[in-house]
Formats: C-alpha cells, sequence, structure tokens
C-alpha cells in the first residue's frame, strides 16, 4: 500500500521576514551571552560568505563599525519633523 503525499511549496521568506530573523539573531547573541551555561550555546552560526563559525554582531550600516547603546545617538527622524511638543 503507497502512502500519497500532497505537493509541498518551498517558504520564501519577505523582505520583512529576513529583517525579524536579524533581529532575533541579534537576540539570540544576547540570551548566547547570558544564560548559555558552560557546554557554550545551544546552536551556533556559519556564515555562508566564510564558512567560518561566528557571533551576529550589530553594525553600522555607513563605516562598518560596532553599535552599541553607549556609542550611538537617539535622534528625532524624519517622521517627527514639525511635531511640537
Amino acid at each position: 500500500m503507497s502512502i500519497s503525499r500532497p505537493p509541498r511549496d518551498d517558504y520564501v521568506l519577505t523582505e520583512k521576514g529576513r529583517d525579524l530573523c536579524d533581529l532575533l539573531l541579534v537576540m539570540a547573541r544576547f540570551g548566547d551571552r547570558w544564560t548559555a551555561g558552560e557546554a557554550g550555546p545551544p546552536v551556533v552560526c556559519r556564515h555562508h560568505t566564510c564558512g567560518h563559525i561566528a557571533q551576529v554582531d550589530l553594525r553600522c550600516s555607513h563605516c562598518g563599525q560596532p553599535m552599541h547603546a553607549d556609542n550611538i545617538d537617539v535622534l528625532p527622524g524624519p517622521a517627527l519633523a514639525g511635531t511640537s511638543s
């Protein structure tokens, strides 16, 4: 007796989904840093471009340097232009 299986489609992330994955990778790095036990993190990431196991890092899109809370200013953006408080 053969089992009939329906055809399956591949799931492809949208641009919004890819951006969300980037956020989740940065959050996973936080968890790995602060909650991983002695055995290490539960999963690791291999970078396709270089083939190495690496940690996800938040970097400036302009200069490529790391971005952290202590080296950025959060300023009003275009959506706040013309608003008064």
